[in-house]
């Protein structure tokens, strides 16, 4: 029964994800940008957390979270990606910084200050995720080693978050930041989540670590993958300059799902 529940809740959450994606992208695509198709992509977000909230209710018997004693590839890979777009998030934040000190008649520090905080947690974050990706290719030593740098990928999303906080705007009217604003709450989540998972060591994996992973994976989709189509299709320059990379947010949620996977295999396995 409780087997049934979890791949309903599971389906259930894919389903709002792509509907709240689709949504977004038809919103992005619109001219006429109508309140209700921007609550209801709020909405739709919210069911997604309540069935993410079910499924790690549900899920028993959970591996731990971090078990990479004989190597994972799939680990290896997720983490070398993330590494990879937090430095392009690094080099992207500096050109932004640059372009602001040089294009600004007066610099406003209360702005520059938490950009250069960006840039340090970003590459700080990339070397972290490396040192995952090394650690799951079976390397010498453990990332887990490293205390602080756990730090480093929850103290980049606090801090665009706050400089969310310092634009004001319409939740009607600019759903791509808003959308931001919802991933980076669940960054702040998830990153959290992993920490605590770290410091357990071998403990299980807990209800909130598998919702945490599930609603990281739902809003990175809703969040980076209708930006990402726009580019594609040659209208990225409608939309409004937003100081994030549409792959970085996807290939957070990625890695999210890819351990959860890993974690509810080594879970299938042990039972």
């Amino acid at each position: 029964m409780q087997r049934t529940v979890a791949r309903i809740s599971a389906l259930f959450m894919m389903i709002t994800a792509a509907a709240a994606c689709a949504l977004h992208f038809f919103l992005l695509r619109s001219e006429n940008k109508q309140d209700c198709y921007s609550y209801s992509i709020y909405i739709l977000i919210c069911v997604g957390a309540v069935f993410a909230a079910i499924y790690a209710f549900v899920k028993k018997d959970t591996a731990p979270v971090i078990d990479f004693e004989n190597g994972n590839q799939r680990m290896k890979i997720a983490s070398s990606a993330l590494a990879a777009t937090f430095f392009y998030d690094f080099i992207h934040q500096g050109y932004n910084l640059y372009y602001y000190i040089v294009n600004t008649d007066y610099v406003r520090y209360s702005f520059v200050i938490p950009l250069v905080i960006i840039c340090i947690t970003a590459i700080l974050s990339c070397f972290y995720f490396i040192t995952v990706a090394m650690t799951a290719d079976h390397a010498s030593y453990d990332f887990r080693s490293f205390t602080y740098l756990h730090f480093s990928p929850m103290l980049w999303a606090f801090v665009k978050l706050f400089i969310i906080m310092m634009q004001i705007v319409d939740i009607t009217d600019n759903s791509e930041v808003c959308c931001e604003y919802i991933f980076l709450s669940a960054a702040l989540c998830y990153t959290l989540s992993f920490i605590l998972a770290v410091d357990r060591g071998n403990g299980k994996a807990t209800k909130m670590f598998i919702f945490s992973s599930c609603t990281m994976g739902i809003t990175s989709v809703v969040a980076g993958v209708p930006r990402i189509i726009m580019f594609a299709i040659g209208k990225g320059g409608e939309l409004e300059r937003l100081w994030f990379s549409a792959i970085h947010f996807v290939m957070f949620g990625i890695f999210a799902l890819t351990l959860l996977y890993d974690v509810t295999k080594r879970s299938k396995e042990k039972g």
